[in-house]
């Protein structure tokens, strides 16, 4: 498998807090993130300023952000 070649998707990933999926928030540093991509070893984040980041699938740095019932 080449560097730049497509991992498989997936619907949902585990992180600290419970499972994501593509349209959740996540919180990081106290940052809140997008989540745009969920691939096979990997998940695709949004940081605030628009730049996209990719980290481990299998890191416990990204927290579940639950929506606010307002």
């Amino acid at each position: 498998m080449g560097r730049h070649d497509r991992q498989p998707e997936r619907e949902r990933a585990k992180v600290q807090g419970g499972e994501v999926g593509v349209g959740d928030q996540v919180r990081r540093g106290g940052i809140l993130f997008d989540v745009i991509e969920i691939l096979r070893y990997s998940i695709g984040i949004r940081r605030p300023g628009g730049k996209v980041t990719f980290m481990e699938s299998d890191t416990m740095s990204l927290i579940k952000e639950e929506a606010s019932q307002t």
